[in-house]
Formats: structure tokens, C-alpha cells, sequence
């Protein structure tokens, strides 16, 4: 068999594709039928009531976060300064500077804050206010890694991490959750100096959440994931430890349903809180693409032999081709495997950077690869076309100096010495990847 070079550049082009840039990162919406979706390579998705579409920005611009006060008036920020603007017809791109813009949120048009992502553990995040005509800078109080923003309004939260050192030999990571009211901001946690909360300075924060009267912070601590929630009255409380086989403890992702109910997405499902156990629907040795992962990996390797071949100027065998033929096949009719009996789902290969948000009738949307509608014990997929031409847009435009702040004080305290950096502070970005 003498196989054509046309099929075997396609066949490259599938292999060399980068999983990220074919999934969604995160959603937003003001209600169940005006609901934003933005992924990698300038991916964007949106629901209008009737059917999902695509709103591509055109751009090579990873995105991280979205965020509107109109349906002609939403902001999707991203990685490398990306700044983009919804006026109801198509997107206004800018750049401002060159930090990975983490989340967004706001409380009106011309009262919107986005946070972006600090290039080491000595600077503070850079946090941003929009007044509806420009931005401006905003001077947080101590460095830290910002993971995410949220809004009470007219509070603002921010959460993440940073380094303390209990000894000069020594040194853990804290949690930070700062909050902005009344034009001054209070920090919880590890606030410079000390540990003041050690419920809230006890892990590594990696999002934060509101919705039902509840504020949720997720992360990583020392033992594996953590999530805690506190409700109108106050006070910290832990959630149930969730831990899913073949899920990373840096691999969950949480929002609030909007009556309260803490949901988690995963790589190839979800978890929701129920009776106060967490009920899991998962896909079983699922990888990413949505086979198996041996199967995955048998397609990896006979990805580089493939490559090898055609590098060395050597016609594939017949062999290589026909069994790269059926893993492609088996991976098309893969259904998934339900390892936990909370409900029924089709396929579930949502991807590392797995969104979620809540809709209308007490269910929620779960995305990825492909968007999931989630209701009762069911879930159906409503969405899985990805914007191809997405991926070969324009480069961004020269950099915008962001606005600055001064700077703020180290937080180190007095007589202590800052040792070198070990491992990366969590933040939702391809920059940094929180490990164990």
C-alpha cells in the first residue's frame, strides 16, 4: 500500500495539535440563556437560548477568563497581556502589558476589576479597574500568586498563594485571600507577616468562588486537594477530602451553583456535593482525547514513529497505518466508562483545563473538549464543535505598558531570609503548574 503524503501531513497536523488549544478554560454568564465560553487559541463559544455558536477573536491568544455587564459588553482576558471586548458584534483586542490576566469579574459597566498573574513570588498580582472608559491600577498590599478574583458587590476578593519561611531552613506554602471594601483592602491568611487564619493560610489556592450566600476557596495542600466554604454567618468550614483515581491533585477545578451546591470538574468529569458526600460521575481510564490511555499512548508513540519515517524519507508500514487507522476509529465510537454511580454521562474528555458554571433549573454546564448540560443525574453533551480556524489567527498586537501601582513591601518578616524558590506558586497558567 503506498500511502500519500496529503495523508500523512493531516495525520501529522492531528498528532503535533496541542490539547490545550482545543478546550474551553472557563464560562460565564449572566443567566441560563446568554452563557460565554473562551478556551485556547482565542476559542470562544456562546449560547444564546437556542443554540451555541462561535465567537472567535481571531487572535492566537490563550484565554483564561470571561466576564460581561452586557450582552454587547463582555471582556475575555488571557495570557501575554490579552485584553479583549465584546461590543455585540465582533471583539475590540488591545494588549496591556505582558502578564497572564488570571480572572475577571466586575458589578457593572463601568466598574469592572481583572487580575493578573505576578512573574515571581516577590511581586504583588497586578490588579486592574476599569471605569468604563480606562484602566487603571490598583496597589495590593503584599506579593503573592493571584489565582483568582471574585465580586461581592461592591466587595472584591482576591485568593492565591505565596512562601513563608517558619525558620530561615525552612520554608511552606500559605494561602492569601485579600477583600477590598470600602476603597481599603484586609488580608486572611498569611498576611506578610504572620499566619492569621490558618484555615484560609493552610493551602495553596488555586480559585475562588461565590454564589448562594457561600464563598468557596479550592486548592492544594499538603495531603492532596482542599476546599473549604463559608456561608452568610461566617466562619470556615472544610469540605469532604475528594480524590478521584487518575486525577491529579492540581487537576480540580470548583465553582458554586448558584444555590450554594459546590461542584468540581475534572479531566473526565464532575463531582457534586450531595448530603454532604460528594457524588461522582467519571469516565474510567478516559485520557484527553477521549480514549483509553494506553490507547492514548499507543497513539503517541506510533505518532513518533510516523514521524520518524517520514523525517528519514521511509514509507510508513503498512502495519503502522492500519493500526493507527483503527485506534482513530475506536477512538470516534469511544463512549466512556462510568466508574461511579451518580448519573449517566456521554463521553466525558473535558481536558485539563476543565470550566464549569451553573444554568437554569438547578443544573450547570461542564466544558471542555466539548460542553455538557448537567441536570438532575443525566448529563448530555450540547456542544463539541471547535473553532478550527481559531488556531491559525493573528499574533497579538505590540504590547500596552499597564498601568502601575507602587510597589508592595516584601513579605518577609523582619530577621527572616528569603530562600531560593523551589517549587512554582500555583496559578491557572501554562507558566506555572502546581505540583506536589
Amino acid at each position: 500500500m503506498r500511502v500519500r503524503l496529503p495523508f500523512l501531513a493531516a495525520a501529522l497536523a492531528v498528532l503535533a495539535a496541542p490539547a490545550h488549544a482545543q478546550s474551553y478554560r472557563a464560562m460565564w454568564g449572566p443567566g441560563p440563556n446568554d452563557i460565554w465560553a473562551v478556551g485556547g487559541a482565542g476559542l470562544v463559544a456562546h449560547f444564546d437560548g437556542r443554540a451555541w455558536s462561535q465567537r472567535p477573536t481571531g487572535y492566537q491568544a490563550d484565554l483564561n477568563a470571561v466576564w460581561g455587564a452586557a450582552p454587547n459588553d463582555v471582556w475575555a482576558v488571557g495570557e501575554s497581556g490579552a485584553v479583549f471586548h465584546w461590543n455585540g458584534s465582533a471583539w475590540q483586542v488591545t494588549r496591556l502589558g505582558e502578564h497572564d490576566w488570571v480572572s475577571i469579574g466586575g458589578c457593572a459597566a463601568n466598574d469592572v476589576w481583572m487580575v493578573g498573574q505576578s512573574e515571581d513570588e516577590g511581586e504583588a498580582p497586578t490588579l486592574m479597574h476599569w471605569n468604563g472608559s480606562a484602566w487603571s491600577a490598583e496597589r495590593l498590599t503584599i506579593p503573592f500568586r493571584a489565582a483568582g478574583i471574585a465580586l461581592a458587590c461592591p466587595d472584591v476578593w482576591v485568593a492565591g498563594a505565596t512562601y513563608f519561611d517558619p525558620r530561615p531552613d525552612q520554608r511552606r506554602n500559605a494561602g492569601v485571600l485579600m477583600r477590598r471594601s470600602g476603597g481599603s483592602w484586609t488580608m486572611t491568611g498569611w498576611n506578610g507577616r504572620a499566619m492569621t487564619d490558618p484555615a484560609v493560610g493552610g493551602a495553596s489556592w488555586t480559585s475562588i468562588a461565590l454564589g448562594g450566600g457561600s464563598t468557596l476557596l479550592a486548592g492544594v495542600g499538603d495531603n492532596g486537594p482542599v476546599a473549604i466554604v463559608a456561608g452568610r454567618t461566617g466562619g470556615w468550614r472544610p469540605l469532604p477530602a475528594l480524590s478521584v483515581p487518575g486525577v491529579e491533585r492540581d487537576g480540580y477545578r470548583f465553582i458554586l451553583a448558584a444555590d450554594g451546591t459546590p461542584v468540581a470538574v475534572f479531566e473526565n468529569g464532575f463531582a457534586r456535593l450531595v448530603n454532604g458526600q460528594w457524588a461522582v460521575t467519571a469516565a474510567g481510564d478516559v485520557g484527553s482525547g477521549g480514549m483509553s490511555r494506553s490507547t492514548e499512548a499507543e497513539m503517541d508513540r506510533l505518532g513518533r514513529q510516523l514521524q520518524a519515517d517520514i523525517a528519514a524519507g521511509r514509507q510508513p508500514s503498512q502495519d503502522l497505518i492500519r493500526r493507527m487507522t483503527e485506534l482513530s476509529q475506536g477512538m470516534q465510537q469511544a463512549t466512556g466508562r462510568i466508574v461511579a454511580a451518580a448519573g449517566r454521562a456521554q463521553t466525558l474528555a473535558f481536558g485539563s483545563r476543565a470550566a464549569a458554571w451553573p444554568a437554569g433549573g438547578g443544573g450547570f454546564y461542564v466544558a471542555g473538549a466539548k460542553i455538557f448540560r448537567v441536570r438532575g443525574n443525566e448529563s448530555a453533551v450540547v456542544y463539541e464543535e471547535l473553532c478550527r480556524a481559531c488556531y491559525s489567527g493573528r499574533q497579538l498586537p505590540p504590547a500596552t505598558a499597564a498601568p502601575s501601582a507602587p510597589a508592595a513591601a516584601p513579605a518577609v518578616a523582619p530577621g527572616q531570609q528569603r530562600q531560593p524558590v523551589r517549587t512554582p506558586i500555583p496559578a491557572p497558567s501554562r507558566r506555572t503548574k502546581l505540583r506536589p
